[in-house]
């Protein structure tokens, strides 16, 4: 694998490339967490309208965005970043979310999370935010370990709200500069 890497912002024309990342990655990272009948549903064409129709309101409301990292001229994981959208946490002084991180599964463990969550980082510190959070599943145990290898603390706990085992954990970075660094 290289080690050469590009992060940039997402376009239109990534679309298709974003969804690719995220449908394997929800196949690699919840089967098992979620049912699968969910994960099956889960398709390509789907998410790239989604993601067309997310990525021209970051567009036009010019809050948040997404970036793609890429190795080789491929596109291999992607994030995004906007306006923290739970009043929890926004109580709490997290401004800014963390929306969205997708890595194919043989490009996790390599650095590019850790690059790509800072220079989602680096874009809501432009933006005027200072702390950001965000939600996990909290049977996403690699992720939980990730943003906690990363100075995420737990800032919040909520229940599955159909009482079933999608409880959730909130990390949160009350200095996002630590990120970006």
């Amino acid at each position: 694998m290289s080690t050469q890497y590009q992060i940039r912002p997402a376009t239109l024309d990534d679309v298709a490339s974003i969804a690719q990342v995220q449908v394997a990655s929800w196949n690699t990272t919840y089967r098992g967490i979620l049912p699968d009948a969910l994960i099956d549903r889960i398709g390509i064409e789907d998410r790239a309208k989604s993601w067309q129709k997310i990525l021209t309101e970051f567009t036009q409301s010019g809050q948040g965005g997404a970036l793609v990292v890429e190795t080789d001229g491929r596109i291999v994981g992607f994030g995004s970043y906007g306006p923290q959208r739970d009043a929890v946490l926004v109580a709490e002084g997290f401004g800014g979310e963390f929306t969205s991180l997708y890595l194919e599964q043989s490009h996790q463990r390599t650095g590019l999370g850790r690059a790509l969550m800072g220079a989602m980082a680096a874009e809501l510190i432009k933006s005027g935010e200072t702390a950001a959070a965000l939600w996990v599943i909290s049977a996403n145990t690699n992720a939980g370990a990730f943003y906690r290898a990363l100075s995420g603390e737990t800032v919040a706990e909520r229940a599955d709200p159909q009482g079933g085992d999608m409880n959730e954990h909130a990390y949160g970075w009350c200095d996002l500069s630590a990120l970006n660094g």
